[in-house]
C-alpha cells in the first residue's frame, strides 16, 4: 500500500515561517541533517541531496551585478560535511530545483529549464537550457521526464532522456497559475496559486489528465509528496 503525505504551508502562516530558523532541512538516508550556513550555503538556498552530495542552488546579487550560484556540499559523513565549492554562471533566475542520478535541473522563470549535467559531481557542466511556453516556477524529475510548472500555460512534460537535446511532449492546460509540482509514482501534484491541489495522472507522460482537485482557501505555498 502507498502512503502519500502531504505538507501543504498556506499564506496565513507565513509570520510564524523562517523567522529565526537560519537552516536548512532535508532528509539524507533516513537522518535529518542540518545545514546552517555552513561554507556557502544560506538558509534561502534551494537544496536538494543525491548519493553523497547534497547540492544548493539560488540567484544572488554582488554589488550591482546579479549572478547564478550553483554549490555542492559532500555529505558522505553526515557529522563532518565537506565543502567541495560554489560555481557561478551568468545570471539566470533559480525558483527550485530536482536532481537525478546525473542531472540537476532549475526552474528558471522566464528563461526556461536550466539543466546541468553531475555526472561528475565535483565539475558540474550548465547545459542549454530549455525553452519554455510560460514561466517556469517549480520543476519535479521522475525517470526520464520533468514535469515542469509552467504557470499560465498549465503543466508542462518534457523528455530529459538526451540533456543535450531535451524535448517537450505534453501540455496540460489548467483553470488557475500553476506554481508548483511534485510527483510521487504515477500522479503528479500540482498546486494552482490562490485555488488549491490538483491530482494528475501521469502514468503516460505524454498524455497527463487531472483526477481530483482539493481547493483551499489560501494560497499553497509549498508542497511535499512522500511514498512507501
Amino acid at each position: 500500500m502507498r502512503w502519500l503525505v502531504f505538507v501543504i504551508l498556506f499564506v496565513l502562516w507565513v509570520p510564524a515561517l523562517g523567522q529565526g530558523q537560519g537552516q536548512e532541512c532535508f532528509d539524507y538516508s533516513g537522518e535529518s541533517l542540518r545545514v546552517t550556513a555552513y561554507g556557502d550555503v544560506e538558509a534561502d538556498d534551494y537544496i536538494r541531496v543525491n548519493g553523497n552530495f547534497a547540492y544548493f542552488a539560488t540567484e544572488k546579487t554582488y554589488g550591482s551585478m546579479g549572478v547564478f550560484r550553483f554549490g555542492i556540499v559532500n555529505v558522505q559523513n553526515l557529522t563532518s560535511p565537506e565543502f567541495v565549492g560554489s560555481y557561478y554562471w551568468d545570471s539566470f533566475y533559480c525558483y527550485g530545483i530536482d536532481i537525478n542520478e546525473s542531472l540537476c535541473v532549475i526552474a528558471s522563470y522566464s528563461q526556461g529549464l536550466q539543466l546541468i549535467d553531475i555526472n561528475d559531481p565535483v565539475n558540474p557542466e550548465l547545459l542549454e537550457p530549455l525553452p519554455t511556453p510560460d514561466s517556469v516556477l517549480d520543476v519535479a524529475l521522475q525517470g526520464d521526464y520533468a514535469f515542469i510548472a509552467a504557470s499560465d500555460s498549465g503543466l508542462v512534460v518534457a523528455d530529459i532522456s538526451n540533456p543535450i537535446n531535451p524535448q517537450i511532449i505534453a501540455t496540460m492546460p489548467t483553470s488557475g497559475i500553476v506554481v508548483g509540482v511534485e510527483v510521487s509514482g504515477a500522479l503528479a501534484f500540482v498546486t494552482l496559486s490562490d485555488s488549491g491541489l490538483m491530482v494528475v495522472d501521469i502514468s503516460n507522460p505524454e498524455m497527463p489528465f487531472p483526477i481530483s482537485f482539493l481547493p483551499t482557501s489560501s494560497k499553497i505555498l509549498d508542497l511535499v509528496a512522500d511514498s512507501d
